[in-house]
């Protein structure tokens, strides 16, 4: 497709026709504002001194005098959520294992997750033939956290409260009367 079609079609787009277009189409070709919240700004609820502080700290890789080790599957927190900025989704999979007796659910010894990476050379977990449960999962986004994190607890019990009794849910970390 040209670039003048391109073009013509975005402006003939609905938003909605112009998301789904942009789904097929690669980003390296549509003429878009970057996102919100991927521009390395704060989101008001700290100061940009204080993200940038918080930014650096999830950047820094961690190195054996650091306490890395022994085994690990990254050495920051950017090397998995980072696309396409820090703090991001990731392209890269994790490996989680365990064994599935029909009934219950055993994470593989030492954790689901399987570190493929050591501070020595072959030193790193591997999957073991009672591992029936194999699966890779990518890093989740954490943009955005920190609008979950500036809503008061308050406000998630009185979600709660205002719920049906047989369809309450239950915030995560809150102790059960």
């Amino acid at each position: 497709m040209s670039l003048l079609n391109r073009k013509s079609m975005r402006r003939s787009l609905s938003p909605f026709g112009l998301l789904a277009f942009l789904s097929v189409v690669p980003l390296v070709h549509a003429a878009v504002d970057a996102p919100a919240g991927i521009d390395n700004q704060t989101n008001g609820f700290e100061s940009q001194t204080q993200f940038d502080l918080d930014r650096g700290q999830f950047e820094k890789r961690d190195e054996i005098a650091d306490g890395l080790g022994p085994i690990y599957n990254a050495q920051s927190c950017s090397e998995c959520h980072q696309s396409p900025a820090s703090g991001s989704v990731s392209q890269i999979t994790e490996q989680r294992a365990g064994s599935f007796d029909g009934t219950t659910f055993t994470p593989h010894p030492g954790g689901s997750l399987i570190n493929d990476r050591g501070i020595q050379p072959g030193l790193h977990e591997m999957v073991s033939a009672s591992d029936n449960v194999r699966t890779l999962r990518a890093s989740l986004n954490v943009l955005g956290d920190g609008f979950v994190e500036a809503i008061p607890d308050s406000e998630f019990t009185r979600i709660q409260n205002s719920q049906p009794s047989g369809m309450k849910g239950t915030p995560v970390g809150s102790v059960r009367p």
